[in-house]
């Protein structure tokens, strides 16, 4: 037997060794693993046994098993956030917090210290009642973080900090001392709201690498006018890049439509035949999607278009950061979206150079002049 014979076995003989010891430690673990869920399940047992023990002897046998386990199982679950205050924010049912001036009534909720419904005063429906831009619930509006995990505003309770006829300040509280801000305005006379988002101490939670900040906003737009087809071929999502003298829309008569923007964005608009829900970024949109897709004529809630945005606004770390924003909500009037100076009227299809000359300069005048006699 040669040398390199020799060396060939006692390398398989080692080998096989080494496969026996490693087989023999992972079966020596497995069972540790088998015997501690083996112990966890009967403790669980056992004492799920001595719960519902205790229950039927104080309330008979009228309390379901299933329940008493379901009932067990919540109380010893783990915490979904990993910050306590946190996980109490996201258990906590939300308050509802009006706003009001001769516009408009804006109803916002502390459940993600958001819009929850708005009321157009001065408008109604086809069929003479109340005009909502946003019915109750209707409307998911978001600012998406990550800090240590991802978080999304709607989710959480905000504990309302101040509140008056026209401003509230809600507050996202953090264990460490940070904070996430929301502070709403709503001026008189103004169908437009200022909201700003202020995040204190947020630095010590999000990492520095983070260059951007989500911004999600989901609403279903409800049916105002009588006519369902007219409606929906004179509604689609508006937006406009920065310094841009038009407008772009994701398609009229399109049941659905997506569209990916890898640039800048000032604002988007949530538009329908004569009422528009816009939101607008001071410091613009960096980039995002926006999606729209229409409800059958027969929706039993009565919607018109489900329109969702999820956006991307810049961050820039430090112990106090302040991102504004501005909704309007309103009617698609040409100078009243013009008097806000965000080229908002460009939502207003005037046809042509020559047409659209026409319509701005005669027509809409004519019109205004004669809206104040009829």
């Amino acid at each position: 037997m040669n040398k390199n014979t020799i060396i060939g076995f006692v390398l398989i003989g080692a080998i096989l060794l080494g496969f026996s010891w490693y087989n023999s430690k992972i079966y020596k673990e497995q069972q540790r693993l088998k015997f501690v869920q083996d112990s966890t399940a009967a403790v669980l047992a056992a004492e799920q046994a001595r719960v519902a023990d205790s229950i039927r002897r104080a309330n008979g046998d009228t309390v379901e098993v299933k329940v008493m386990v379901d009932s067990l199982k919540s109380a010893v679950a783990a915490p979904i956030y990993q910050d306590s205050l946190l996980e109490a924010a996201s258990k906590d049912a939300g308050q509802l917090v009006k706003l009001a001036n001769d516009k408009m009534e804006l109803t916002l909720t502390t459940k993600g210290a958001q819009p929850y419904e708005v009321l157009l005063k001065e408008f109604f429906k086809y069929d003479s009642t109340g005009l909502y831009l946003i019915n109750g619930g209707g409307s998911n509006f978001a600012m998406n973080i990550y800090a240590g995990q991802q978080l999304y505003t709607s989710d959480f309770n905000f504990a309302l900090v101040e509140s008056t006829d026209s401003s509230a300040v809600m507050r996202l509280n953090f264990n460490q001392g940070a904070y996430i801000e929301h502070s709403y305005t709503l001026p008189s006379g103004s169908y437009m709201v200022d909201l700003k988002v202020k995040m204190v101490g947020m630095n010590a939670l999000i990492k520095r690498n983070v260059s951007s900040i989500g911004v999600d906003w989901n609403l279903n737009l409800p049916r105002l006018e009588k006519g369902y087809d007219n409606e929906k071929n004179y509604s689609t999502i508006v937006y406009k890049y920065p310094g841009d003298d038009a407008v772009e829309d994701l398609g009229l008569r399109r049941d659905q439509a997506e569209q990916k923007l890898n640039t800048k964005v000032e604002w988007f608009a949530f538009q329908q035949q004569f009422f528009s829900a816009i939101l607008y970024s001071p410091d613009n949109f960096t980039s995002g999607t926006l999606s729209q897709q229409f409800y059958p004529e027969n929706n039993r809630e009565g919607n018109l278009m489900a329109c969702k945005s999820s956006m991307e606004v810049a961050y820039q770390p430090g112990e106090s950061v302040e991102m504004p924003f501005q909704f309007y909500f309103g009617p698609n009037h040409f100078k009243t979206l013009r008097s806000y100076d965000h080229s908002f009227e460009k939502i207003v299809p005037l046809g042509g150079w020559l047409i659209g000359w026409i319509n701005r300069v005669i027509i809409i005048n004519c019109f205004d002049f004669l809206n104040g006699f009829f």
